[in-house]
């Protein structure tokens, strides 16, 4: 009985989905809407300046920042692994987290000449997502394969 036990709780382990549960959480700094937000939320900020006409500001924040595109791939990567994913993930993820807390992020918001954030980079890459931040560049019918529209035609139909 004990061994059927260890044995269940050894492949109960991985689809407890603790990768997904550490990807969802971190300050979301698209719903950071002006400079005053910025310096309440992330506090002094270490450096700023100009670049291109936008004035910015960089923050040196030690603590994890939540990205939807961790999100998705976590769960992509779950779902397709059927939980099994969750070995390397759960792993990768307290990897990440850890450095994020004790190294810390560098975070670059720009403003507008109102003070309002138009744009936002994480570690060097624009960051995408509802708030202010830089959209996501739209994709036209003619960039995605045949096979991807095919898909998506026998799916809406």
């Amino acid at each position: 009985m004990r061994s059927l036990i260890l044995v269940v709780s050894i492949l109960v382990l991985p689809v407890s989905g603790c990768s997904l549960f550490i990807a969802n959480t971190g300050k979301d700094l698209t719903l950071i809407g002006s400079n005053e937000d910025a310096h309440i939320e992330l506090g002094k900020p270490v450096a700023s300046g100009t670049d291109k006409a936008l004035e910015f500001e960089d923050f040196s924040y030690h603590s994890k920042v939540y990205r939807e595109e961790e999100v998705g791939s976590a769960s992509i990567s779950l779902g397709m692994t059927f939980g099994l994913g969750e070995v390397i993930l759960f792993p990768a993820a307290l990897a990440h987290l850890g450095k994020a807390l004790i190294l810390g992020e560098k975070v670059r918001l720009y403003y507008d000449e109102r003070g309002l954030v138009k744009m936002c980079r994480l570690n060097g890459e624009f960051l995408y997502g509802h708030g202010l931040c830089q959209p996501k560049p739209e994709l036209n019918s003619r960039d995605l394969p045949p096979v991807v529209l095919d898909l998506m035609f026998t799916l809406i139909s």
